[in-house]
Order: structure tokens, then sequence, then C-alpha cells
């Protein structure tokens, strides 16, 4: 009974980020919808969409991998990701803080803004009625793009 009692305590400490967030309004107002996923031990973030269920006209950029390599350094902080800014095609060196229900992105350039991400819950999710991508694609796009 006590190793289990420990092993809930670990695995509860130790909880990882994944899981479904609204990020920040961009500068046509909107609010992306992204999962974040674990994959040999560094997290991946893609889009799915926009609230307002619009992404872009042609879709281009949906389910496209955007944050990569993200690795965890303790129980609330992760280090060594990288994120693309899709609007000007720059990759960026970020570092991450786990926040309450949200997350803290520092870009780390001079000056670099801080973004937050707010997590939502599964229900929250299923309002916008996104189609999630096939798990598997994800992960052999992660494989064959980052040498996972």
């Amino acid at each position: 009974m006590r190793n289990l009692l420990l092993c809930f305590i670990i695995s509860f400490s130790y909880a990882n980020i994944s899981g479904y967030y609204i990020l920040e309004k961009d500068e046509n107002n909107r609010e992306a919808v992204v999962e974040i996923l674990e994959y040999n031990h560094k997290y991946y973030a893609y889009g799915l969409g926009y609230t307002d269920k619009i992404f872009n006209d042609e879709g281009k950029n949906k389910n496209q991998i955007f944050m990569w390599n993200l690795e965890k350094v303790d129980e609330h902080n992760f280090n060594k990701g990288k994120l693309l800014n899709i609007e000007n095609n720059k990759i960026y060196d970020i570092k991450v803080k786990e926040d309450g229900n949200s997350l803290k992105i520092k870009i780390k350039v001079l000056f670099g803004p801080t973004l937050k991400w707010r997590k939502i819950s599964d229900e929250e999710f299923k309002k916008y009625g996104f189609i999630k991508p096939d798990r598997k694609l994800i992960l052999e796009n992660i494989e064959k793009d980052f040498n996972e």
C-alpha cells in the first residue's frame, strides 16, 4: 500500500504538459487551439484551428508542428525547445514554465516576449468541434522531421 501511494505521489508531481491549449489572441483578434503531446521524453505542439473554426483559407498550417524538442528540466520548467513563428517563418529558442493551468513560453531573444497559453479541458475542447488528426500520422511526422 505504501508503494502504491508513493507511485501515485511521484506520478502526480511529475505530470506532463500534454493536452489542449488556447493561445493568446493574435493580431486578428483570434485565438488558436493547439495540442501539446509528449514523444520520447520531449514535447511537441501542433495547431488544430482557431476558436472560430477558421484556421486559414488553404488549411496549410493545420496540424503543422510548430513547437518541438522541448525537454523537462524539473517539475514545472522546460527548456531547449524550438518555436516556429508561422507568420515570418523564423525559429526561436524557447523555455517554458508551467504556472497552474497555464504555460508561460519565453522567447529567448533580447527583449523577447513571454507568451501565455491556457490549458483547456477535454470538454471545453469538444465545444469547438475540431477533428483531431490521426495520432499515428502526427508521430510519423515527428519521427521524419525531427529524427526521433
